[in-house]
């Protein structure tokens, strides 16, 4: 009895519900009492006698604002009435109104429920989820839906993904369609991705395609790239060629027979270690080392000697400067640095432009008098000369003198001259 009462209670929340339903518990159904029900008695006895259930005599409209005069027989009305608008189904469903044709549910009240029916579900009067008779289900309303059809989709219509009769998958319609095929992708008909016999996947026509081949790619029936068993990933047909062997990631070139070739980067194209232009590396060396040729390393005539320099290489220059110290007759010192002109691209660090060197001289065995001599030993060579020039001059004049007097004394000795043109004769 308190079980049925109970029931009673829950059954109030979905009389409302039937209010608009043709739910109907038919005659000659039997509503039981169980004592295997949880239900405990009251404490106080009624001693009513109540059988062991109901048995409806004639057709009962759940929809009806009339039960039974009597308490139990008013629970019995509703629990029969729940029992026909819910009912536990196969595989765990739930059953609601199956035994009742065309039966809908609404959920909310006033103009805008939500109403599920055996056909679909509507929001707000408007369809959302609809079978159709064909069988096909439509989401949304008819001006704006999505058909899934027995072949595919369409929207508004217009198919979107169709099963063709030959297994293939068209997306879009027959104009403008992408087609998914046996053997890959088509887009308007025409091949776009294919898988060949070979298993090779191929994108493009035959005649300007991508091939995916097992060891790598080709474009028009050309590799471009392609990893040999050996390790060796080739770029290229006759190809730039990298490989990692022994820690090491070697790079090299080889020609359509195999042959290795130079590899040569041009139009302005700059081959970079470590963010530095190789090429404008090994002009700044040359540069460097020419700034410092010009510079002294032995001083002659001082002890201490210093200079500046400049160089070029390829294009880049370079200046120095630098000084050579003369310790002792055996031993000399010299030291200079250079540096690259500023504003290069690529020219790494402060360190990779500039150049440095230190070293000595150090005579060895016995010292010999230069052949050479120096601009003061000149000028004091020359000045001895031109005094030994000027005292040559005056003993020629002397010669000349003490001859002419010769010539006259030899005169006076064979007589042909006179004594007193003798006496006229002056010595120098």
């Amino acid at each position: 009895m308190k079980k049925l009462f109970a029931i009673a209670l829950i059954s109030s929340s979905f009389y409302s519900l039937t209010g608009r339903a043709d739910v109907t518990v038919s005659s000659g159904t039997k509503i039981y009492y169980s004592d295997q029900v949880p239900i405990t008695t009251f404490s106080d006895s009624s001693g009513i006698g109540l059988g062991n259930g109901y048995t409806f005599t004639s057709d009962y409209d759940c929809s009806s604002n009339v039960t039974s005069n009597s308490l139990n027989g008013g629970i019995i009305t509703n629990q029969a009435c729940i029992n026909e608008i819910i009912k536990s189904g196969s595989n765990s469903t739930i059953e609601i109104a199956p035994n009742t044709n065309n039966a809908n549910i609404e959920i909310g009240s006033g103009s805008n429920p939500t109403t599920i029916t055996q056909t679909g579900i509507s929001v707000e009067g408007g369809n959302l989820l609809k079978k159709q008779t064909d069988g096909a289900v439509q989401i949304g309303i008819d001006s704006n839906d999505i058909d899934i059809v027995a072949d595919g989709l369409n929207i508004d219509g217009a198919a979107v993904i169709t099963k063709n009769t030959d297994g293939s998958i068209q997306l879009g319609a027959d104009g403008n369609d992408i087609d998914v095929v046996a053997d890959g992708l088509n887009i308007d008909g025409t091949a776009v991705i294919t898988k060949n016999a070979d298993g090779t996947i191929q994108i493009g026509t035959d005649e300007n395609d991508i091939d995916i081949t097992s060891e790598g790619l080709a474009i028009d029936g050309e590799p471009l790239i392609t990893k040999k068993a050996n390790g060796e990933l080739h770029i290229g047909k006759n190809s730039w060629i990298t490989k990692e062997e022994n820690g090491r990631q070697k790079v090299y070139a080889k020609d359509a027979n195999g042959n290795s070739i130079p590899i040569d980067y041009t139009n302005g194209t700059k081959l970079l270690i470590n963010g530095r232009d190789v090429e404008q590396s090994i002009n700044n060396v040359g540069a460097l080392s020419a700034a410092l040729t010009g510079l002294p390393t032995v001083p002659t005539d001082t002890t201490l000697a210093c200079g500046l320099g400049t160089g070029t290489h390829g294009g880049d220059f370079a200046f120095s400067g630098g000084c050579a110290s003369k310790v002792n007759d055996k031993l000399s010192i010299n030291y200079a640095a250079s540096m690259t002109m500023p504003g290069q691209d690529y020219a790494g660090d402060f360190e990779d432009t500039f150049s440095a060197r230190a070293g000595f001289v150090w005579k060895l065995g016995k010292a010999i008098k230069p052949t050479q001599i120096s601009m003061r030993e000149t000028k004091e060579l020359k000045e001895e000369i031109a005094g030994l020039k000027e005292n040559n001059k005056n003993i020629i004049a002397q010669n000349n003198a003490l001859l002419a007097r010769l010539e006259r004394l030899e005169k006076v000795a064979l007589g042909d001259l006179k004594l007193k043109d003798l006496a006229a004769i002056k010595l120098p």
